[in-house]
């Protein structure tokens, strides 16, 4: 199903659900508080879903001369992955790569201020398509809807956590990361091998083992660092992604 048409549905559905639940309760109040209600959520998934996790972020935009030329080799592949302009920002906050678009053709993308000093040549080259694979592969919608139900009721999280991470497991999620990561390994070029250690030395940086990232887990390329079933935020273990690419665990 296509993202707008994900969005219609989606939408539409849960109008109707509060219009229906308002209604049997308080009558015509309930239909006007849950038209208001189903109004509320559409502002805000579509267009505050990605402020709730930014305004906790210190990060900057890189903007004008790039002395690591990172930008300028993502700017050289973003046609490939149907990315008409692409942001990125830096951060020295414990975050690991996040990923997110905007509609219809814009990419975002976050890292650690460090993480470019880690790589060699060769793994700068696969990061660049191993963050557009992402970018392409995986959901418009659902991360920005997860990640709301996350960050927004920060007080109830210890309840709703677990809530969302089955939701997003049942709208299978983890199979848009496997999916990435293989994208990632063909356009990239390399081996299985240099993948499989690539992507096994993103997540043992230490910069990017986040404890908690209040919901921009749903955002990340990387298998959280506390990763349960009951806290996979829609993410497949780090095994099974290294199984998948390499076809056995280093």
């Amino acid at each position: 199903m296509r993202t707008l048409t994900q969005v219609w549905v989606f939408f539409v559905s849960l109008t109707v659900a509060f219009l229906f639940i308002g209604f049997q309760f308080y009558g015509r109040l309930g239909l006007f508080v849950s038209f208001l209600a189903s109004l509320l959520l559409i502002y805000i998934t579509l267009h505050k879903g990605l402020w709730f996790f930014r305004r906790h972020l210190e990060f900057k935009e890189i903007l004008g001369s790039d002395p690591t030329g990172f930008l300028n080799s993502l700017n050289a592949v973003k046609r490939d992955y149907d990315i008409n302009v692409i942001h990125l920002y830096t951060t020295n906050d414990a975050v690991p790569p996040l990923v997110w678009k905007d509609y219809p053709k814009t990419g975002f993308i976050i890292l650690h201020e460090d993480l470019l000093k880690h790589l060699t040549e060769k793994e700068k080259h696969i990061l660049v398509h191993f963050l557009f694979a992402h970018l392409k592969v995986r959901p418009t919608f659902r991360p920005r809807l997860f990640s709301i139900f996350e960050f927004g009721f920060l007080k109830l999280q210890f309840l709703l956590s677990p809530f969302m991470s089955l939701l997003a497991l049942m709208f299978g999620s983890p199979r848009f990361l496997l999916k990435a990561d293989l994208v990632a390994l063909a356009n990239s070029q390399v081996t299985q091998l240099e993948f499989g250690y690539f992507l096994k030395k993103l997540h043992d940086l230490n910069f990017h083992r986040a404890k908690n990232l209040n919901g921009a887990e749903y955002f990340s390329t990387l298998t959280a660092a506390q990763h349960t079933f009951w806290k996979s935020f829609g993410q497949p273990s780090l095994k099974r992604r290294l199984v998948s690419v390499m076809g056995f665990l280093p």
